[in-house]
């Protein structure tokens, strides 16, 4: 939707009194920064807006979406106070102290959504990513867990958690995970970029690049493009230089190479190396170990 059908769509929700349903509305829209800043002025002439949590809540995420992560908090401390038991309130109290990086606060922000509704599966997911970013890749991994045993169907949750599995080095585990967000969401370009790292991570590049095109042909991010650009553009080059040592190391077996696997005193410790590098070679070090 373009700005002013936002606008108009919101204000219509307003006047009928279906003041949580803004909140639900605005959230699905793909918008800009550019988009908030009348919306927040629009707020100013809502006559209920500081006596009702609903109307906070989106002025609060408003608020956030600008940076100002402070003036959200305390937007969003007012609609607690008008409804001690507004589990969104709490959520995005979360988000905005871990937008300031409190993340300890915003634990307990989280914890105190689920206490109120424990089958709050965004509360979960919320606190998993904080736990990401404070590095308790384990807790994050039991919040994410819980995230999808409530609802399976929460895509984003799939992504996170294969993130988070990369920063425990279970690089298996966290390909698991992407290909799960891809799964449930075919145009999630992100999962193929983290895709193509853990892979990586592995040692198998033709698979990372695989993965790393697929993330191209459907990101629209300049700067991410770039540089999986030139991660392809450095692998596909680490390739021709493998496959050259690996011709080149043939060519020496080759030369230094008699009948069977007898090496003579002259060829030295690099034949050793070679051959006991070579895995269709029956010669071993404890052959190797005897020569010269």
């Amino acid at each position: 939707m373009i700005q002013k059908e936002i606008i108009d769509k919101i204000k219509e929700l307003y006047e009928a009194k279906k003041y949580e349903e803004i909140t639900d509305f605005y959230i699905k829209q793909e918008k800009k920064t550019d988009d908030i800043l009348p919306l927040i002025e629009l707020t100013k002439d809502w006559d209920d807006l500081n006596i009702n949590a609903e109307l906070l809540l989106f002025k609060g995420i408003l608020l956030s979406e600008m940076k100002d992560y402070h003036g959200s908090l305390a937007i969003l401390t007012k609609a607690i106070k008008i409804n001690p038991n507004y589990t969104r309130a709490y959520n995005n109290i979360g988000n905005a102290l871990s937008d300031i990086k409190k993340y300890e606060k915003a634990l307990e922000a989280y914890d105190k959504a689920i206490e109120i509704n424990p089958k709050y599966e965004t509360a979960y997911y919320n606190k998993g990513n904080c736990l990401d970013a404070m590095k308790k890749y384990k807790e994050a991994i039991d919040s994410f867990d819980k995230t999808i045993e409530l609802n399976p169907n929460y895509k984003e949750v799939y992504n996170n958690k294969g993130a988070t599995f990369m920063g425990l080095g279970e690089y298996k585990k966290s390909i698991e995970a992407f290909d799960k967000a891809v799964e449930y969401d075919s145009k999630d370009s992100f999962a193929y970029f983290n895709k193509g790292y853990a892979l990586l991570e592995l040692n198998r590049k033709n698979e990372a690049i695989e993965s790393f095109n697929k993330f191209l042909k459907k990101s629209s991010d300049e700067y991410l493009n770039a540089q999986v650009n030139d991660e392809i553009k450095n692998l596909k080059e680490s390739n021709i230089d493998i496959d050259i040592l690996e011709k080149q190391i043939e060519n020496i077996k080759d030369v230094l190479r008699f009948d069977g696997q007898f090496i003579t005193h002259y060829t030295g410790l690099l034949a050793t190396q070679i051959l006991t590098m070579d895995k269709s070679s029956s010669f071993r070090m404890s052959e190797a170990n005897y020569m010269n």
